[in-house]
C-alpha cells in the first residue's frame, strides 16, 4: 500500500514501489522472489558443510604451526575440500575407499610460505592399521642458514589431525615431537609409528591430515623458538581419506 505524503507517492501500487530520493520521486520495479532450486540447496549446504570443515581444520593446524601460516591457507584446504570431497561427483568416486587414500594434489601443503625446503620431508605411509612417519639423513634447512644464522638447534614435531563425517569434528588425535638435536652437517634419521586402533579415541574412517614442522632454537634449552613468518618450516604432508565400513 502506498500513501501520499507532502504531494508525493511512497510505498507499493502494484508492481512498481514509489519512493523519494534527494527531493526526487523514484519509481523501481518491485523485485521478484526467485525460487532456489533443489541443486541450489544442496549446493548450499556442500558449502556449508566444506566451509565447517575446512575452519576446524585450519585453526588446528594454525596453532601447530605456531599461528604463523600464510594468508591463502584456509582458501587452498577450502578448495581442496570443495573440489575432493563435495561435488557433483564425489559421492561416486569416495564410496569405495574402503582403505586409506590419499586425496590428489595434497602432497607437501606449506602452511607458512615459500621457504620451506621441501627436501627435508618426511615420507607418510597410511594403512589401515598406522601411519608410519620415516625422516631421513638431512642438513641443516637451507633457509635457515640464509634467515635465522642464530639458529643451532632444531626440533621436528609431528601432528596427526582426524576429522570425522559422523561428528563433523576436527580433532588432534596424536603429537609427538623428536628431543632437540644440534644442527651439525648431519641430523639423524627418525621413524615413527602410530597404531590407529590404539588412540584414545580409535580412527577407522574419515579424514586423516599428518602436519609436520621445523621449531628452530638458539640454545638447547631455549623455550623462545626462533621461527617467523620469514622462515617458518611446517607443512601439511597429505589428506587421507577413507569412507565408513559397508555393513
Amino acid at each position: 500500500m502506498a500513501i501520499i505524503k507532502n504531494g508525493k507517492i511512497h510505498g507499493k501500487i502494484g508492481n512498481y514501489i514509489y519512493r523519494v530520493l534527494n527531493g526526487v520521486e523514484i519509481i523501481q520495479s518491485y523485485p521478484r522472489r526467485i525460487k532456489v532450486s533443489d541443486n541450489t540447496k544442496v549446493e548450499n549446504l556442500w558449502f556449508s558443510l566444506c566451509a565447517g570443515m575446512s575452519s576446524q581444520i585450519y585453526q588446528i593446524v594454525k596453532d601447530f604451526a605456531l599461528n604463523i601460516v600464510h594468508s591463502r591457507l584456509y582458501n587452498n584446504l577450502t578448495g581442496i575440500f570443495r573440489v575432493n570431497l563435495f561435488a557433483s561427483d564425489s559421492n561416486d568416486r569416495l564410496a569405495n575407499c574402503l582403505d586409506w587414500t590419499l586425496l590428489p594434489s595434497t602432497e607437501a601443503i606449506s602452511i607458512s610460505g615459500k621457504h620451506s625446503d621441501e627436501r627435508i620431508l618426511p615420507t607418510v605411509c597410511v594403512t589401515n592399521e598406522e601411519v608410519r612417519v620415516s625422516i631421513s639423513e638431512s642438513s641443516k634447512p637451507a633457509y635457515a642458514v640464509r634467515y635465522l644464522p642464530a639458529a643451532e638447534y632444531m626440533e621436528l614435531r609431528f601432528l596427526l589431525v582426524h576429522y570425522d563425517f559422523d561428528s563433523k569434528l576436527a580433532r588432534s588425535v596424536f603429537e609427538h615431537s623428536w628431543d632437540r638435536e644440534l644442527i651439525g652437517s648431519i641430523t639423524s634419521a627418525r621413524e615413527l609409528e602410530i597404531d590407529l586402533a590404539g588412540l584414545d579415541q580409535p580412527v577407522s574412517h574419515g579424514l586423516l591430515i599428518p602436519c609436520f614442522g621445523i621449531r628452530l632454537f638458539a640454545y638447547q634449552e631455549s623455550s623462545s623458538y626462533l621461527n617467523s613468518s620469514v622462515y617458518n618450516p611446517f607443512w601439511i604432508l597429505g589428506v587421507w581419506y577413507k569412507s565408513m565400513p559397508k555393513i
